[in-house]
């Protein structure tokens, strides 16, 4: 044992590189982490906004197959589904149609424009003695477009109806 000369222990100290290879490690996780919760906000917003505008579609085709009576050789038309000549169709579109909006402010964020075709197929029922009756059944084809970040959406659904009577 010697006394009064301390005996040399290594550095207990991190050097420079380390120090700096640590914060880039860090610094790319972070970047990383910042981008991938950035990716996953914008894909929950925009699965919001198609939940929003697969709804206000729902609505507009069950409002086309509830509304009224609906008899072509009576000419009861309920107000959703105009006289479409066979094998014609007519389109009607809405604009300002509310897909988000904000819970906190009630303020609409995300509009869009629904566009509704109606269309007489034009489907006849032929019948043993030669005969054909039009059948009158109209398809329906709702799409709701809309714009998020510069970039166009849309979503459509499509039904059929047929005459309550003939």
């Amino acid at each position: 044992m010697r006394l009064g000369i301390p005996k040399k222990r290594g550095s207990a100290a991190y050097t420079l590189i380390e120090i700096l290879v640590a914060i880039g490690i860090f610094g790319f996780f972070a970047s990383s982490l910042t981008w991938t919760l950035s990716a996953m906000n914008y894909y929950a917003v925009l699965g919001r906004l198609y939940s929003g505008a697969m709804e206000a579609v729902q609505q507009q085709i069950d409002l086309v197959l509830t509304d009224g009576a609906f008899s072509y050789n009576s000419s009861q038309f309920p107000s959703e589904l105009p006289s479409v000549a066979s094998g014609s169709s007519t389109t009607v579109a809405t604009s300002n149609v509310t897909i988000y909006q904000d819970n906190s402010s009630a303020t609409t964020t995300v509009n869009g424009t629904m566009t509704t075709k109606l269309e007489n197929t034009g489907t006849t029922y032929n019948q043993i003695s030669g005969d054909s009756t039009n059948l009158n059944i109209y398809r329906i084809t709702v799409t709701l477009t809309f714009t998020y970040r510069g970039k166009n959406y849309a979503v459509t659904s499509a039904t059929m109806r047929a005459p309550d009577t003939n």
